[in-house]
């Protein structure tokens, strides 16, 4: 399912869009195009003589075209074909926008980039600049002497996020996002399919400096079917340009701030203006089949422990808790802080090793024990987790939930709402709450996962999750850890009211010493190092309901765990 949410905040998105037979059959005609072997960069659109890229332009969108019907219907496609960079090419693709092909005051074109093999650093894998696409409203023709991002590729690939992808899984970009690629310098072509679609009504159009002055075409549907992109579409009739063209001092304003994002925070600031642009994941777990999971759903179940180290923690738990209470309680909550502090060297010593293991480049940060004693008062309030670090420079934070028993039916199973970690890029933190998560359409699409003894869900702190009463009779434990990357800062965001929220540089004591319902009462014992203006996402329910996955089934689906290495 396309995230279109994402697409909107961060100008692209990713999806699997084909599937085995598909990549096959794309793979096939690849092939017979039979490209030189020593080719370094082949456009078929563009490259090829006409009638074969016509040709080809079919083809692809023959085979593609059942995917697009159903993860984009509302979009046409226009133009369709492959990229391919040769093997052991040298040449990097520079950071740059692609082409206006619609009035952007009232549609925006979306492309597809499909890689047909696995690529990563070493094959050329795409580069984009998380939030480009609104950095400037200007017309990107063809024709210019030089592209407004030439002068500007340093401060672009600093403000880059790398897309290693499987192949078949696409990038779905706005034309306006500043992207590039590196060199393929595998023994391998590098192949991808491109596409490009418009919306149902839009108009096509081609803007092309001719003579240093700016005009634009109407264009029909079939103009790229026998035109390459660069082409100046002669006997199509002039339209009246609505804009200028966009130039590079519109783009270095926005860099530059692009740019700042990326390097550590610590000067107070006040910030007017919607949070910076969401980034794109970066891998957390080591398993590629895992950490797929978790990035595309939120969550993914990992097996851990074993019996007997499952019955070791829970008699630590009883040994510094003792199993008396009500509701749902978390060490977060608990006032004692002699008592969190120990909790954290005993969870320290038991798992740390074992989790930082399944992660790479992560670290711990806060380690506490949750438990729901057996009761209807002990379910857990729809929510996202707290920011713990500032996503806005693309960090993010994970919960290694770990259950202490087996947690079905009637035990409080944790539930989830799938891919919701990519639905907005609000600020979260004390009082920092969407009123879309609250909705019953969120409520209605919640899946409960079942958990045995032992095993962890992983989950990222912005996915949207519950949980369930416990109404077993017995306390149910797990004990949760949570990890960002290795050295990123830990930060706290508190609206006191209104619409602006500090933030606040805190440490690993912080989450030991204060609890939520201090903060609710009033802001940390220290100074804000940034005020922030909060921009909450309005979402209508038919708008929730088209973004978010559909209602599941019944029965409820069971989770179980993915096995690193499957």
């Amino acid at each position: 399912m396309i995230d279109r949410a994402e697409l909107r905040a961060a100008g692209f998105t990713t999806g699997v869009v084909l599937d085995d037979d598909q990549r096959r059959r794309l793979v096939a005609l690849f092939d017979s195009l039979d490209l030189p072997a020593d080719h370094e960069f082949v456009a078929t659109c563009n490259d090829l003589p006409r009638e074969q890229a016509t040709a080809v332009h079919d083809e692809v969108l023959d085979i593609v075209g059942p995917s697009l019907a159903r993860e984009l219907p509302d979009l046409r496609p226009f133009l369709a074909g492959f990229i391919s960079k040769g093997p052991a090419t040298s040449t990097p693709t520079s950071f740059h926008q692609d082409l206006t092909y619609t009035d952007e005051r009232n549609d925006r074109a979306v492309l597809l980039w499909i890689p047909l093999i696995d690529v990563d650093e070493q094959s050329g894998a795409l580069a984009v600049v998380p939030g480009s696409h609104r950095w400037a409203d200007g017309i990107r023709p063809a024709g210019a002497d030089e592209l407004p991002t030439e002068p500007l590729q340093d401060e672009l690939e600093a403000a880059a996020v790398q897309l290693d992808l499987r192949a078949g899984e696409a990038v779905i970009y706005d034309p306006a996002l500043v992207h590039g690629a590196g060199a393929n310098r595998s023994a391998q072509a590098r192949p991808a399919v491109a596409i490009a679609l418009a919306p149902a009504d839009a108009v096509l159009v081609h803007a092309h400096v001719l003579d240093g002055e700016l005009v634009c075409h109407q264009l029909g549907d079939d103009h790229y079917r026998h035109h390459g992109v660069f082409d100046v579409p002669r006997g199509r009739p002039e339209i009246e340009a609505w804009t200028d063209a966009v130039t590079t001092d519109d783009l270095r304003r926005s860099t530059a701030n692009a740019t700042a994002a990326t390097t550590p925070a610590g000067t107070p600031t006040t910030t007017a203006g919607s949070p910076a642009p969401a980034t794109a994941a970066r891998h957390a777990l080591r398993d590629a089949t895992l950490d797929h999971q978790l990035q595309q759903d939120g969550f993914v179940l990992v097996p851990l422990l074993d019996d007997d180290e499952v019955a070791t923690l829970r008699a630590h738990y009883g040994t510094l808790h003792g199993w008396e209470g009500a509701g749902f309680e978390a060490d977060l909550n608990n006032p004692d802080t002699d008592y969190r502090h120990t909790v954290s060297e005993v969870l320290s010593d038991a798992l740390d090793d074992r989790i930082t293991a399944l992660f790479a480049d992560h670290e711990p940060f806060l380690r506490l024990f949750l438990c729901k004693w057996s009761g209807e008062q002990s379910d857990l309030y729809l929510h996202r987790d707290w920011m713990y670090t500032d996503e806005r420079l693309g960090h993010r934070t994970y919960v290694v939930w770990v259950a202490l028993q087996d947690i079905t039916d009637d035990t409080g199973r944790l539930q989830v709402l799938r891919g919701s970690h990519r639905f907005d890029p609000m600020l979260r933190g004390t009082n920092l709450n969407a009123e879309w998560v609250q909705s019953d359409d969120v409520r209605a699409r919640l899946e409960a996962i079942d958990v045995p003894a032992g095993t962890a869900v992983v989950f990222d702190n912005q996915l949207v999750h519950a949980s369930l009463p416990n109404t077993s009779g017995r306390p149910r434990l797990v004990t949760a850890i949570g990890m960002k990357e290795r050295g990123a800062d830990l930060v706290h965001f508190h609206r006191p009211d209104g619409g602006v929220a500090a933030r606040y540089a805190v440490d690993g004591e912080f989450f030991l010493t204060v609890t939520p319902g201090q903060l609710l009462a009033g802001p940390p014992d220290s100074e804000p190092v940034e005020f922030v203006d909060v921009v909450e996402q309005q979402v209508s329910p038919t708008e929730l309901r088209r973004h978010l996955a559909p209602p599941p089934r019944r029965p409820t689906r069971r989770w179980r765990p993915v096995r690193a290495g499957r």
